[in-house]
């Protein structure tokens, strides 16, 4: 019987350890795993806003003013499976292409597409 009594005894972890445990159940909660119909209508809309702006500046955009130039960049269906817009970005290699780091980010049209687009979502 002296297994029976170490097998309902409760697994005692630090504060740290329960804080991390958590986080990783709410982290993989938040994110599905894939795009839902109405993100992916959002990232429809969003490269094609993406597009125009590129045509407007092909010599590149900082990410900042990118980021107040097109609304749907800060959307939260749009940015729901990424840790920020730059990743967002990154993702979109077809779209954009990104140059430096930090606040110096430039957002680039991508390397062989040309304009198009439309600017919904953008101001």
């Amino acid at each position: 019987m002296m297994g029976e009594e170490n097998h309902h005894r409760p697994v005692i972890k630090s504060y740290r350890d329960a804080l991390q445990t958590q986080s990783n159940k709410v982290r993989t909660c938040a994110r599905p795993a894939a795009p839902t119909t109405a993100q992916n209508s959002y990232l429809t809309r969003l490269k094609g806003s993406l597009r125009y702006l590129m045509s407007q500046h092909p010599e590149g955009i900082p990410l900042s003013r990118m980021r107040q130039a097109c609304s749907l960049l800060l959307h939260p269906e749009v940015l729901e499976a990424y840790p920020s817009t730059r990743y967002l970005l990154a993702s979109l290699p077809d779209v954009v292409s990104l140059q430096g780091i930090g606040v110096q980010t430039l957002v680039l049209p991508a390397l062989g597409h040309g304009g198009g687009g439309t600017d919904a979502g953008c101001r």
